[in-house]
Parts: structure tokens; sequence; C-alpha cells
């Protein structure tokens, strides 16, 4: 079996204007932004993996996909919220996990908030005896005990995993805590989280991680503004 993976960080309205993110200032009608990222989806792959979407967001990805995807998601008990005044309106602030599966069969799902972030957490499927794991991963100290309950997750599966997300660390960070064999986009690629001059965070902390199967033509794709993160995605044979 061959599949193509894909993983975006979507950026949730509440946190982009909570830290004024560029690509909001940029996109200031919501609506259109979520309807954007809607239509970049299919193009993606197999397999797209978000992270940091709303409920609105969420919304518009099944009134455009549910007939024809399955789509999986997971809620996070944490509802972001704006911490000065808001400029934006959402009709749904809740955050969730997203995986989107295009025309193959699923077996089933789980899903998993990590008891030291109400806004982290991880949402598995299962298709053709692979397990794919999607998670956004909380940075600094609290990293090290979340990597290792994904790590066991894919460890308990008796087949191939491959483990896609925000890990918000770089990649000798994450292959530390997950093991397995990170698929590497080719030099000179895109960051997958671009930072401005002189910062101390990774720019490159997307991964897909893959135990027991193969990986290749992994790319970083420019996002065009519609997120502070660029997307990744590639090609995994079982």
């Amino acid at each position: 079996m061959q599949i193509t993976v894909a993983t975006w960080n979507v950026l949730h309205r509440v946190h982009a204007e909570n830290y004024i993110e560029p690509s909001i200032v940029a996109h200031p009608d919501e609506r259109a932004r979520t309807l954007a990222i809607a239509d970049r989806l299919e193009s993606l792959g197999d397999l797209v993996a978000l992270q940091e979407v709303s409920g609105d967001q969420l919304a518009v990805i099944r009134a455009r996909y549910g007939a024809r995807a399955l789509v999986w998601s997971a809620q996070y008990p944490r509802v972001p919220h704006f911490r000065g005044g808001s400029t934006t309106s959402l009709v749904d602030p809740t955050e969730h996990l997203v995986t989107i599966v295009f025309g193959r069969p699923v077996r089933g799902s789980t899903a998993h908030t990590f008891a030291s972030d109400p806004g982290k957490g991880y949402v598995t499927v299962e298709l053709d005896g692979l397990l794919v794991i999607n998670t956004h991963v909380s940075y600094g100290d609290r990293s090290a005990a979340q990597l290792g309950q994904v790590a066991a997750v894919a460890a308990a599966h008796a087949g191939p995993t491959v483990i896609v997300g925000d890990f918000n660390a770089h990649r000798e960070a994450v292959l530390a805590g997950l093991g397995g064999v990170a698929i590497l986009p080719p030099d000179g690629s895109l960051p997958t989280r671009p930072r401005g001059k002189g910062a101390s965070k990774s720019p490159d902390i997307d991964h897909v991680i893959v135990h027991g199967a193969v990986g290749s033509d992994a790319r970083v794709l420019d996002s065009t503004g519609l997120s502070d993160h660029h997307i990744v995605t590639a090609t995994i044979e079982i």
C-alpha cells in the first residue's frame, strides 16, 4: 500500500490574534480564510492531519468534504479565549485535531488529550493496517512525557505506524522521544514554522515519523500566508 500524508497546523484564529500573527493581519476576513484553507486540503494527499482547527473551520471542512471523505475530529476541553479585545468573531471557538481520509476505508479512531495540557493531544486512525497518529505536542518541559505517550500508542500497534503533526520541537528531540525514522524534505526546503531573525525556537517543528514503514518524497509546501505554518507532505509505503 502507498499513501500520501500531509500535516498542517492551520492556526486557530484566537491564538493568531493573541500573538498578532502576520497571516491574520493579511487575512482579516476569517470566513474567507477558512474557505481558502478548505480549498487546499483535497490536493494535499490521501490523508490530511490538521492541528489548531477552530469549530468554524471544522464546520467548513465537514460541509465541503463530509459526503466524500471521512473526517475524524477530537475536541479539546480547553476553549481558546482572547486575551484582549477581539477584532474578529468566531461562531464556534472550540479547538480540534482533525484527520481527513480521502477514498480509503478507515477501521477506527481513538483520541486523547494530554493531562499536562488541555489544549494538546492526539487522534489516531487505522487504514489497511497502518496506524496514523496526528498529534500536537506542547512546547518545553511537558513535551517529553507527551512524546512518551504517543510512542506507547505506536508501540502497542502490531503493524506499521506513521506519526505526524506539530511537535513544537526540532527533529532530533522528537526522534529521541518517539524513535522511528523521520522523512526528511530536501535541503533548502522552506522551514515548517518560519521564525524571525535571531529566534531561539526551531523553524522546523512539523514532522513525519515512521515505524515499520518506508517514507519518501517529503516536501514542505507554501501555505501562502494562510497560517504561520507551512504544509509537510510525504509518501508512505507498507
